[in-house]
């Protein structure tokens, strides 16, 4: 574990290019004058600290600003490059499309393909300009008759209506636009499975070789086992491919942390290093690093070369590397460095969720690896690269706690229990199942006979998931921590390390006082939210849900055609930021006049009618400033428009359920009015400190 920062010098490179992207991201729209002005003050600040410090730190600042710089100018040329010459610029109703198959997923009802776009003509045949033939597109079809047919390299062509990718409807939801707009793509079209037509195959034959394998390797699986869950849990630890698995317990690893050993990773990459490397150590040692490294390259390629796996793959041929020269790297310098490389490449992977998960793990594995290992026992030898890999894996979790509760919203009191028996149950299962799909081209009565043994194996460990989802507090959910939060308690983690490690006295006070600022950043945030007043009417179609929140209370107002599935996930992510649970909290159904609702604010009134029942003596009485909201109207008459443009109204808002003609009538009413209008149909709408 380094100490200062002079031990380190990628990783201050690396923080400084990752600064430089996320400034890029949220500066990007801003013009020239406002990069002048950053310059200037950048200038004004060096003067000063040339002034204070002399030249002995001078070629350190120098280098990370140019850091800086290409950071920036990197994410801005690929931005631009990509911007500029996407096929949509051609701007048609409709495209004839031709590209190369990138990325192919299958889905209950059908499959999902990325195909990188290499012309495109519009409709009829009009070509505005040969030059725009770049950008990615999401291709859903409806069929998978032909999916041994969609294999990565092949070409395509295809005619389609392009939609962009829409944002999310409702408050803190998955953002799936923002989601594939790291992957740079932005559009999508729906297609019937015979509308692709296949150009060529004859193109990228080694791709193609890896992705024909990868399913016969999966075959093999399906037909090497006997039970029915077995060969889904086998394809999730072994290829990280989760489209198999019983839902009941893939629910049950995610629920108490241990959905990691299903994804390839670190832990996957070190599994198959360690076989690999105790396999071949009595052969010279060159001998052993090339079969070594060769060999977890394949797995990768095997997987699917997801980025956790390739950031491990690279890191271990590094060290392998090192060690075959006698050379000692520090693993905060070989992380920062993948990083680099990474982000260099696609500067976006910065705001991937899995990139983040990937490093912090690792992150987590550097800082806490020695602790956990050594306060588990090892009574036997032949124990230690079990009780290596479940060190490995707790202190992998440690390291993405914060982040897993930011994203998701839950945690397990129990992930350091279950990583004991999911990690030994993957060490198993991954052996087994290389063995079984490989030895399914060779001899399959063998693979048969390991079948069985695999059967068990995977049996036990989906068994004690689930009963660790019995046990009283499996899942603790509804967990809320701003980003703001989360980037303190890294700081903190950092500094506590450096004080664990070294007993660096001098950071204690910082620590304390972190520590401090953090509690107080969570009370305030708490209080701040559960002392407001909000009301949010939720988008989810064909039936009414508005959350109402006060100070210590929630509301929640929804129509009786409204399901469970339909509710939960239109405001489960905001309820939870409300901290909902913590309220007193009341359930209202309405559906007729009698159940018309009126609430009350400091300032200003809001009130909902439905099913054609307009409060006309309401309003007529109403004195104060409201906002009015209307669902399930299907006419709205003239009279009531006359009586709403009389009063004092702050905003209209369509919410479910009105027809066309009513939602246009509201919404010439409000631009009459000169007031706002909210279609909730498409996007929520929110009245706060009303």
């Amino acid at each position: 574990m380094p100490t200062t920062f002079a031990e380190v010098p990628f990783f201050r490179i690396a923080v400084t290019f990752i600064a430089g992207i996320v400034f890029y991201q949220y500066v990007a729209e801003y013009d020239l004058s406002f990069y002048l002005t950053v310059a200037a003050l950048v200038l004004i600040l060096g003067f000063v600290f040339y002034k204070r410090f002399g030249s002995v730190l001078l070629p350190g600042v120098v280098i990370l600003s140019l850091t800086f710089i290409a950071a920036f100018l990197r994410a801005d040329g690929l931005s631009k490059t990509d911007n500029n010459l996407h096929f949509t610029k051609l701007d048609c109703n409709q495209y004839l499309l031709e590209g190369r198959i990138k990325e192919v997923n299958e889905r209950e009802s059908g499959m999902t393909i990325v195909i990188a776009v290499k012309n495109a003509i519009c409709e009829g045949g009009r070509i505005r300009s040969e030059k725009y033939n770049r950008g990615k597109i999401l291709i859903t079809t409806r069929g998978k008759s032909r999916l041994t047919e969609w294999i990565p390299g092949t070409e395509v062509r295809l005619i389609a209506e392009v939609n962009k990718i829409t944002p999310p409807a409702n408050p803190k939801a998955f953002n799936y636009k923002a989601f594939m707009a790291r992957k740079r793509i932005y559009h999508r079209a729906f297609v019937a499975e015979d509308e692709l037509e296949i150009i060529s195959t004859d193109k990228n034959l080694f791709q193609r070789g890896i992705f024909v394998f990868r399913r016969a390797f999966i075959e093999n699986l399906k037909n090497h086992t006997h039970k029915e869950n077995t060969a889904g849990i086998l394809t999730g630890i072994v290829l990280g491919d989760k489209s198999l698995m019983d839902e009941d317990i893939h629910r049950a690893f995610r629920d108490v942390g241990a959905a990691h050993v299903l994804a390839v990773s670190g832990l996957h990459v070190g599994i198959v290093f360690s076989i690999l490397f105790f396999g071949f150590k009595k052969l010279p040692d060159y001998a052993t690093a090339i079969l070594s490294l060769a060999g977890i390259w394949a797995f990768i390629l095997l997987a699917g070369m997801p980025p956790s796996a390739i950031r491990a793959g690279t890191m271990f041929s590094l060290f392998s590397i090192g060690k075959l020269f006698k050379k000692r790297a520090n693993p905060v310098n070989i992380l920062s460095f993948c990083a680099i490389i990474h982000l260099f490449i696609e500067p976006q992977l910065a705001f991937d969720v899995g990139f983040q998960f990937s490093y912090l793990a690792l992150l987590g594995i550097i800082i806490f690896f020695n602790k956990v290992n050594a306060i588990i026992p090892c009574p036997h030898p032949s124990l230690k690269i079990p009780r290596d890999l479940i060190s490995l894996s707790v202190a992998a979790q440690l390291g993405v706690l914060p982040l897993s509760i930011y994203y998701f919203n839950q945690a397990s009191p129990y992930f350091m229990l279950s990583s004991i028996f999911s990690v030994l149950g993957a060490y198993i299962l991954l052996c087994g199942g290389l063995f079984v799909g490989l030895m399914g081209f060779i001899f399959s009565p063998l693979a048969k006979l390991a079948g069985y043994i695999l059967d068990g194996s995977s049996e036990l460990l989906s068994a004690c998931m689930l009963l660790f989802t019995e046990l009283p507090g499996a899942t603790v959910s509804e967990l809320y921590l701003s980003k703001p939060t989360v980037i303190i308690i890294y700081l903190l983690i950092i500094l506590f390390a450096l004080i664990i490690y070294k007993r660096i006295r001098n950071y204690q006070p910082l620590l304390m006082l972190g520590f401090v600022f953090f509690l107080f950043s969570g009370f305030s945030t708490k209080q701040q939210l559960m002392s407001s007043n909000a009301v949010y009417i939720y988008s989810t179609g064909r039936a009414l849900l508005v959350d109402v929140f006060s100070p210590g209370k929630a509301m929640t107002i929804y129509c009786k055609n409204l399901n469970e599935h339909s509710e939960q996930f239109a405001a489960n992510a905001n309820r939870i930021a409300y901290r909902k649970k913590h309220r007193e909290q009341r359930r209202i159904k309405t559906d007729s006049l009698s159940n018309l609702h009126i609430i009350r604010g400091a300032a200003a009134d809001i009130i909902i009618c439905s099913h054609n029942a307009f409060p006309e003596s309401l309003i007529k009485k109403q004195e104060r400033p409201f906002h009015i909201v209307f669902t399930h109207f299907i006419q709205l008459e003239e009279r009531h428009k006359s009586l709403l443009s009389e009063r004092n109204i702050l905003s209209i808002s369509s919410a479910a359920g009105n027809n066309f003609s009513v939602r246009r009538s509201l919404e010439q009413l409000a631009k009459q009015e000169k007031i706002n209008f909210y279609n909730t149909f498409h996007k929520y709408h929110s009245i706060k400190n009303f």
